[in-house]
């Protein structure tokens, strides 16, 4: 699969686990298309001053 940035998907999420601002999500694989074996590929965008709140990953991981 080839996916250029300029054609996913982009979500937008706030406040997210009780963070402040706006998130952009830019979703390179989503979990359909992992087949089961994870939940996204996402190209993460935080405006200066947006940040996430705080979390725990229990049962999944998440990479940076």
């Amino acid at each position: 699969m080839i996916r250029k940035k300029e054609e996913a998907e982009v979500i937008v999420a706030e406040n997210v686990a009780g963070g402040k601002g706006k998130i952009f999500k830019n979703m390179m694989v989503n979990a359909s298309e992992m087949c089961g074996k994870g939940r996204m590929v996402a190209r993460m965008v935080l405006p200066a001053g947006s940040c996430i709140g705080e979390h725990a990953h229990v049962e999944d991981a998440e990479l940076y």
